[in-house]
């Protein structure tokens, strides 16, 4: 019998409603959920009732549009404190982004997607700064593709011989051979880096992590505008990445030979 025959049809709806809001980040009506999800008005209706009543959803009077709850708030903070190796994690960031000047992100796999769960703003007038629990795409820009890099190759493989990839500027690879390449090279040299893949004008150079504990893969990476970008600032960042990452791994005692 496959997995799925155990799923609860209603719970997976009900996540669909709460994962269409989160993409959205603005609040929405019952139209549009029902349009994002695919499901009826008059489950949306219901389920949406539901959550409510729970405190995962928030009606706002004013307008009749629903958004997150501010029990999910609550949990992402329990969350994040569970995940040991993140608060462990903090003070190299910190230090890296004392270096580099630029924004520094620590970016982690969930559930087949790359997030980051922490970040040092840059302390440069112009910088790029992503938001916290923001989701980055595995195929473009560093921060997740550098996540895969602590894959071994058969899973990394079956990511891209099984996903379609969406292409965000001229720069973004989605051949799964091309992108196989990449990641081998990538591998390699220990790191990742990026010109304008996921965004014109931002340059992301990152390395993988793996955390043991909590059986979980990872990237630390710095992110800049290209105007700040040269061949000079490039290396210097990523002398500082592997530096960085070699005093995360002799801090946790990690092995830091390939997968």
């Amino acid at each position: 019998m496959a997995r799925e025959e155990y799923f609860n049809r209603s719970l997976l709806r009900a996540l669909l409603i709460v994962e269409a809001l989160g993409k959205e980040k603005t609040p929405l009506g019952i139209g549009e959920i029902s349009r994002l999800t695919g499901l009826s008005k008059s489950t949306t209706h219901r389920l949406v009732l539901t959550l409510e009543s729970r405190g995962w959803l928030k009606r706002l009077p004013d307008n009749d549009k629903y958004c997150l709850g501010m029990k999910f708030v609550t949990l992402s903070w329990i969350a994040r404190e569970e995940f040991a190796s993140c608060r462990e994690v903090h003070p190299f960031l910190c230090k890296l982004a004392d270096i580099t000047k630029e924004t520094v992100l620590l970016n982690v796999w969930n559930n087949n997607e790359v997030i980051c769960v922490d970040k040092i703003e840059a302390s440069q007038q112009i910088s790029v700064t992503p938001k916290l629990n923001q989701s980055f795409p595995i195929h473009a820009g560093a921060s997740g593709f550098a996540v895969l890099t602590t894959m071994p190759f058969q899973m990394v493989a079956q990511i891209f011989n099984t996903r379609k990839f969406e292409t965000y500027t001229a720069r973004t690879l989605i051949d799964p051979q091309k992108l196989l390449r990449k990641y081998a090279e990538a591998k390699e040299k220990g790191y990742v880096i990026s010109f304008g893949e996921k965004d014109d004008g931002v340059t992301g150079i990152a390395t993988g992590l793996y955390f043991p504990h909590e059986q979980n893969y990872a990237s630390i990476s710095v992110v800049l505008p290209d105007s700040r970008a040269t061949e000079d600032v490039n290396e210097k960042i990523i002398s500082a990445v592997l530096d960085i990452k070699e005093e995360i791994n002799l801090h946790f005692n990690f092995a830091t030979k390939s997968i």
